[in-house]
């Protein structure tokens, strides 16, 4: 065998690799483009919501809207206090924006106290007592029974301690009659 054959057989070797890597890449391509139009999609979430809503975040859908298009998780089942909480949360939601929507800032949190569904934790942003004073009762305290709440806890940030962050402010409980008694704290 000649240089020059041997030569044409080794290009013709190279030539022959490099086009099966190419086909190769564009094979992957491919996959990785239409792969998520074929693969199942998952029809529910994993796990329960949060059970707040904050103002700083995109808002979030009620749990019982569908997962992101592309989901593959697989979906675990939820105990029956995960599916009670689910679907408290999700009764709850249009209050939680309602709140944070209409407050003009002022409340920067509100959620259901762990462990104690009945109990509404807001946080605020200032510390104004006229602010809150106004947004406890045009905003929170004539809806907050029929979402299931009767106490209510108000937070406010305590710049002194910023370790702890927020401190309590003031609580409301629900009585018999159906007032709200207040108690500064």
């Amino acid at each position: 065998m000649n240089n020059g054959s041997a030569r044409s057989l080794l290009s013709l070797f190279l030539l022959s690799i490099l086009a099966l890597a190419l086909m190769l890449l564009t094979a992957l391509g491919v996959y990785y483009i239409a792969a998520p139009w074929f693969l199942p999609r998952s029809s529910s979430a994993s796990a329960p919501p949060a059970a707040s809503l904050s103002a700083g975040a995109a808002a979030p859908t009620p749990a019982s809207a569908a997962p992101a298009a592309g989901s593959a998780s697989l979906a675990v089942p939820l105990t029956s206090a995960q599916q009670a909480q689910q679907q408290r949360e999700d009764t709850r939601f249009p209050f939680y924006s309602k709140l944070l929507q209409q407050s003009a800032g002022a409340i920067n949190s509100a959620q259901e106290q762990k462990g104690e569904p009945a109990t509404l934790q807001l946080f605020f942003t200032g510390s104004n007592p006229a602010v809150v004073q106004q947004a406890l009762n045009v905003l929170v305290l004539p809806d907050a029974y029929q979402y299931g709440f009767n106490h209510i806890r108000i937070y406010l940030p305590d710049p002194s301690n910023l370790a702890e962050g927020d401190r309590l402010y003031e609580e409301a409980n629900r009585s018999a009659d159906g007032s709200w008694q207040l108690f500064l704290r």
